[in-house]
């Protein structure tokens, strides 16, 4: 008789376990202020192509980048010492970084042979 109730006490008990496991339903959320970030091609392939931010000041603390490679070639997105994967042409990365410290903060794409850059304000 023992052995007949054992499943179905466990049943209940491996339920909770696998709900337990779940993500939460925020955890896809992005953390902090939403920053899109476009990476633009030169028209002139000898200039440097540019990063433009969208706000271009954010307050202290944890930013997500919403980046968009609107170029021809893939790269990789670095500010403040953190670097996305690597973005395809007419793709969308997302990367979190956190300011300690207010200033300008330089971006870039250390991957390419014609550098991009742009600029980023914490306050």
């Amino acid at each position: 008789m023992t052995a007949r109730r054992l499943p179905l006490v466990a049943a209940p008990l491996v339920a909770v376990a696998l709900v337990g496991a779940l993500p939460s339903p925020g955890a896809n959320r992005p953390v902090g202020p939403v920053v899109k970030t476009a990476l633009i091609p030169s028209p002139i392939l000898a200039l440097p192509g540019s990063i433009r931010f969208s706000p271009t000041k954010v307050r202290r603390g944890t930013v997500t980048f919403s980046i968009t490679n609107t170029d021809n070639d893939v790269h990789v997105f670095s500010i403040n010492g953190v670097q996305s994967r690597w973005i395809r042409p007419m793709h969308t990365a997302k990367l979190t970084v956190t300011f300690k410290r207010p200033g300008r903060y330089i971006a870039s794409c250390p991957d390419s042979d014609s550098p991009f850059a742009g600029l980023l304000t914490v306050t």
